[in-house]
């Protein structure tokens, strides 16, 4: 796809092109200029992430565009940074994937689930829970009780697994051959087959087990059949921005890992992601900010993605969830740490030392 747009000239100089059916898996300095490079890659069938590794296999890679000579090359996906045996791996050089590890920190497996039911469960009176001894469960909210949100087609409720777990479904089902080594494609139904029905099927036992009660009591009341679960991927859809921010050191004045805000204007949940079980160490301290509902549809009506005259699809652009709500939502995150907000006692006072310096964003 070209899309001539900048400045209105035909000076390839101001084109942008984008390439789309093309997977770039190896970046190296041209030979005979060490300040420029080439991209080297495949295309069609092969290029693409769920592509059996008999049709990867044969590919020979290309260079790519129109051009040999690259004069700097962005990367926006950490997984680029992987091993050359992984389908997501650019190739890129040593030198640079061991200092995005060493900044980025290891990656802390998890899997995500979200169901929806037809009509509210039965003895449920808590919105949210963390479960610190659970062996697959860690994290559970009712996405439909979120402030502003006053009515919802359907009970939606997001689960999130232990690293633990996630480990041991990636090690029964892994992404690498342990004999040859070759990328392993995920089954297109893995996902819900798989993992999706084990975390249902463990937060339905949680849920019978009375644990979603303020009481946390396993009496019997909890029993009746749960109604129908219907669109258990996507359920209604609630409008949500959600960002990663990681900070070089460990925040000033800050003693708990997470915490809800019923009455901030964009900030509706926070959690250290580093600080999960089964995480020791990290080389940052991660948190992750999700956004309020009401913040969420703000944002959508500024920058719609429906032209309300012809009714066209309105592409995003590029740098739009980093420059917008990304930084939006780092803001309103570094005012909350600096009022004290996330510290049992909740004063202000002593927070005075400047927030770490962030070195990745993501949203």
């Amino acid at each position: 796809i070209n899309n001539t747009t900048m400045n209105n000239n035909n000076n390839d100089d101001n084109i942008l092109r984008v390439y789309e059916g093309q997977r770039v898996s190896n970046v190296q300095r041209c030979s005979n200029n060490t300040t420029k490079w080439t991209l080297y890659g495949t295309t069609g069938e092969a290029a693409y992430h769920d592509a059996k590794e008999s049709i990867a296999q044969i590919a020979v890679a290309q260079p790519l565009g129109r051009t040999t000579e690259y004069d700097a090359v962005i990367t926006t996906d950490i997984s680029s940074s992987f091993e050359t045996w992984h389908r997501a791996s650019a190739g890129l050089p040593s030198s640079f994937t061991q200092n995005v590890r060493r900044r980025a920190g290891s990656r802390t497996p998890l899997f995500v689930c979200m169901i929806a039911f037809e009509d509210s469960l039965p003895g449920v009176d808590v919105d949210a829970a963390t479960f610190q001894s659970h062996d697959k469960v860690w994290f559970v909210a009712r996405m439909c009780s979120k402030p502003g949100i006053t009515k919802a087609a359907a009970d939606c409720w997001t689960v999130v697994s232990t690293p633990q777990y996630a480990m041991r479904l990636i090690e029964e089902t892994p992404m690498q051959d342990p004999v040859v080594g070759e990328f392993i494609p995920q089954q297109t139904n893995y996902p819900v087959t798989v993992l999706g029905a084990q975390l249902e099927k463990a937060f339905r036992k949680i849920v019978r087990q009375g644990r979603l009660q303020k009481s946390n009591t396993t009496s019997s009341e909890v029993e009746p059949l749960f109604t129908q679960n219907v669109r258990r991927r996507a359920g209604s859809r609630t409008p949500l921005f959600v960002c990663m921010i990681a900070f070089e050191d460990s925040l000033p004045g800050v003693d708990v890992d997470a915490a809800t805000f019923q009455s901030h204007d964009k900030v509706w949940f926070v959690a250290r992601m580093c600080s999960k079980p089964g995480i020791t160490k990290a080389a940052a301290d991660c948190w992750t900010v999700v956004s309020t509902p009401q913040y969420a549809m703000r944002l959508i009506k500024e920058t719609p993605m429906q032209d309300p005259v012809t009714g066209e699809f309105i592409p995003q652009q590029t740098d739009y969830l980093e420059t917008v709500p990304g930084a939006q939502l780092e803001k309103a995150f570094r005012q909350i740490v600096l009022q004290g907000r996330l510290r049992k006692s909740k004063t202000t006072s002593e927070i005075e030392p400047p927030l770490p310096k962030t070195i990745f964003l993501d949203a």
